[in-house]
Formats: structure tokens, sequence, C-alpha cells
């Protein structure tokens, strides 16, 4: 860790990372919020990858310094936004831009950051 991190936490290889993907759902009482990242975390885990799902209530700027202080390579995101336009945020731990992805496409797109993170 001392090696790998960042003002904002822990930089892990993804070799070494206790998950690779982190998906954070924002308003858990939005049903549909709820059921898009049940089925993610089914494709994502279906596809081989190991994923953590934080479902905890917590506002979304908590979710996002604590996932970044993880230090889990990709992050995934949904919320009202995403869920209403049929997309999802991605990020890569080590980037600070995020790009909206389709929920057709998500699994592939995760694999991309995947195949393309270095710290």
């Amino acid at each position: 860790m001392e090696n790998h991190h960042d003002d904002a936490g822990i930089l892990w290889p993804k070799e070494i990372a206790p998950y690779q993907v982190e998906i954070v759902t924002i308003d858990h009482k939005k049903m549909q919020i709820v059921e898009t990242g049940h089925d993610l975390y089914g494709k994502l885990t279906a596809a081989g990858l190991e994923v953590l799902w934080d479902d905890r209530e917590a506002a979304p700027g908590v979710k996002f310094a604590d996932a970044d202080l993880i230090g889990i390579p990709v992050r995934v995101t949904i919320g009202k936004r995403t869920v209403e336009a049929g997309t999802v945020d991605v990020r890569a731990r080590n980037k600070k831009d995020q790009k909206s992805v389709s929920l057709e496409q998500v699994v592939d797109a995760v694999k991309h950051e995947l195949a393309e993170y270095r710290v």
C-alpha cells in the first residue's frame, strides 16, 4: 500500500485487490435501482469477476469516498439518472473520469477497464 496509493486511498494492483469490481447503488428506496444492482451483480459474477456490492443506506459521497479508500479497481454506479437512461457509470480507480455505459455493455466495459488498469 505504501507504493500504491493516492490522497483518496489505496490503488490496489488488480491481481491482489480484494475484489475486481464494486457496484455502488444510490437510493435503495427505488426498487428499479435495487433490481438493476441485483441483475448486474449476477452478470458480473457469472462472467467470473469478483464483485462487492455497496448497498448501504449511506449518502452517495460517503459511498464514493469509501470506494476510493478501499481501492477496488473498477466502480460501477447505479442511480436514478442512470436507471432512467438504461445505463450505468463505470470508473476505473486510477482515473478521475467515468463513462456512461448501456446495461447490455457493462460486462465488456468492466473487462476492458480491468485489462487497461495499471498502477
